[in-house]
């Protein structure tokens, strides 16, 4: 899709446009954080057949794939609020 999607895009725009260098900033950071969190996940399972689910490493390992999880899903409640008040996501509709 990556590959597709630049070719169609190449044919009318330049790569220098600044949409486009921002998309591929989101696939570049999309797959560090993806081939992180495949690492962390092939570590906890190496650790949990090795030493179990009670052992300090695994802990640190379980930690920190639930710490990118964080960062790649944040809760809800960070992207708006229940309040439609407060939501600032439609403006107009509240005014």
């Amino acid at each position: 899709m990556l590959v597709t999607g630049l070719y169609m895009a190449h044919l009318v725009w330049p790569l220098t446009t600044k949409w486009i260098q921002m998309a591929l900033a989101l696939w570049s950071l999309g797959l560090l954080l993806l081939a992180t969190s495949i690492a962390v996940l092939h570590k906890q399972r190496r650790l949990f057949g090795i030493e179990g689910p009670a052992s300090n490493a695994y802990r640190r390992v379980s930690f920190l794939g639930r710490a990118l999880g964080a960062c790649r899903y944040p809760p809800r409640s960070m992207l708006w609020s229940s309040n439609p008040e407060r939501d600032l996501r439609f403006p107009h509709a509240y005014s």
